[in-house]
């Protein structure tokens, strides 16, 4: 469940709690009709809250989506 998200000098900071032993994939897409997503983070899921940051530009616009696996 994404409990935040917020923009700093460092990137996009996306807060979540992930069921521990999941493992959860971060994705990027231009648009969401663009069918193609890119994975900009990944890792596994310790069962509190986990902030991942994620490197973005001024100039860049798009959707982030989170999913379990």
């Amino acid at each position: 469940m994404v409990l935040s998200a917020s923009k700093s000098d460092r990137g996009l900071g996306v807060t979540f709690r992930m069921p521990a032993g999941g493992r959860y994939v971060l994705e990027f897409a231009k648009s969401l009709g663009a069918g193609r997503w890119e994975e900009v983070g990944h890792g596994d899921g310790t069962g509190a809250v986990q902030t991942v940051t994620v490197p973005t530009s001024n100039d860049e616009q798009g959707f982030y989506r989170l999913r379990l696996e």
